[in-house]
């Protein structure tokens, strides 16, 4: 089953169609689309930095102009749930960006640390992720005050994150070990400062709506 991609800025249309019980959203293409073939629609919402998957039935394909046609495609009904929790993420926004911004997050995620200047990166295991900071534990330590970079996956995302932050507290454990306190810091490139942070909260809301810290549904 082939697969399109989309993706959506606007939420609000997409969401108002399915509380009407229409399911039905329509996207222009330059694709090759049949009336009644199922296709796996991808689409990522840029406001919430997510990427979801639907099976849908094509309704209609409209008249082209330029090479482009108007696709209208049935998002199946058994994947209402998927729709329902992205609607939460974005009702629910203001609440996410008024919590308290060290709220930890038990997590173990291998990752890597290096300073600014050299680009020289450290095997290091994350630990206690928060909107504001994080620890880790590592055999080489930056030192006490330093700005570093920390890099990791994000769980439940596969997807990368660099954060600019600062070390805040440093503590040896044994002979090559350290745990090691940062705080995330602002960068000039707001960008990508703004993109790291809209995933953290994502995978924060996935830790509380499935009730664990890897963001993930638990098993039945």
């Amino acid at each position: 089953m082939r697969i399109h991609t989309i993706i959506l800025n606007d939420t609000e249309e997409f969401f108002r169609n399915f509380a009407a019980d229409r399911f039905i959203y329509d996207f222009a293409s330059k694709g090759e689309f049949i009336k009644g073939e199922q296709i796996i629609l991808e689409v990522f919402f840029s406001s919430l930095m997510v990427r979801e998957h639907f099976r849908v039935e094509v309704l209609r394909v409209g008249a082209t102009k330029a090479n482009i046609k108007r696709i209208w495609v049935k998002i199946l009904a058994y994947q209402s749930q998927k729709i329902e929790f992205l609607h939460y993420l974005t009702e629910n926004e203001a609440e996410w960006n008024t919590k308290r911004a060290f709220e930890r997050y038990p997590v173990a995620i291998s990752g890597a640390w290096s300073y600014k200047n050299p680009d020289l990166w450290h095997p290091c295991e994350v630990k206690d992720l928060a909107m504001g900071g994080s620890q880790f534990f590592g055999a080489v330590p930056p030192t006490a005050g330093a700005l570093v970079y920390i890099r990791f996956i994000v769980p439940s995302t596969s997807q990368i994150i660099k954060i600019s932050s600062r070390v805040v507290w440093l503590r040896q454990l044994g002979p090559g070990s350290y745990q090691v306190g940062l705080q995330f810091v602002p960068e000039k490139n707001e960008g990508k400062y703004k993109r790291a942070f809209k995933l953290l909260r994502t995978f924060f809301r996935h830790c509380e709506i499935h009730g664990n810290s890897e963001g993930i549904p638990n098993e039945s």
